[in-house]
């Protein structure tokens, strides 16, 4: 059984994550500061806040638990503009989500980072070991994130973790302010 702690869910690709976890009847719990509570739509959803850790224990199932952080502060013009709230949604609540899982003793942690930290090169694959190019105050904050998880996971946790470097992601419900915006 696996149990599933999933921030963004709000977001294009959190939704559509959650769609697929509900049809594979897997639990997720929900944390967004978008809203104080999820609209429910699935009935294996539960809505917790980060600070409640204990909560949670009681609630999900001890066997394997993922957590998958989507949220970030992805506008690049606004991170631009404050730096400080950028590092916050994107470096700070990082922290926050390790610590909870942590606290919640999950087995391994997803982020979803950025692929154009890479530049702007028009080669189809790149690997992780490629010099990066942090270019502006959002990619900057997502590799920040990217090195606090890999000390987190060396010195302060069990877990493991995965970084994806997805690409621009679009979708019919896509902003106009997204990195290629």
């Amino acid at each position: 059984n696996i149990t599933v702690f999933l921030t963004g869910g709000e977001g294009l690709v959190g939704k559509a994550l959650r769609s697929s976890l509900s049809n594979l009847n897997i639990p997720c719990f929900l944390i967004d500061n978008a809203r104080k509570t999820h609209q429910q739509t699935h009935d294996n959803e539960h809505n917790v806040t980060l600070d409640k850790p204990s909560v949670v224990n009681a609630k999900a199932d001890l066997e394997y638990r993922c957590f998958i952080h989507l949220a970030a502060m992805s506008d690049v013009g606004k991170c631009e503009k404050e730096p400080a709230l950028a590092h916050e949604a994107n470096v700070v609540l990082t922290q926050q989500c390790l610590q909870f899982s942590k606290a919640c003793q999950v087995n391994h942690f997803v982020f979803s980072s950025s692929g154009f930290l890479y530049g702007d090169k028009s080669k189809a694959a790149h690997t992780e070991i490629e010099q990066v190019f942090p270019i502006n105050v959002y990619l900057a904050s997502k590799l920040k994130a990217e090195e606090l998880i890999a000390s987190y996971c060396k010195k302060d946790w069990d877990g493991t973790a995965t970084v994806l470097r997805l690409s621009n992601v679009f979708g019919s419900e896509s902003g106009t302010n997204t990195v290629l915006g």
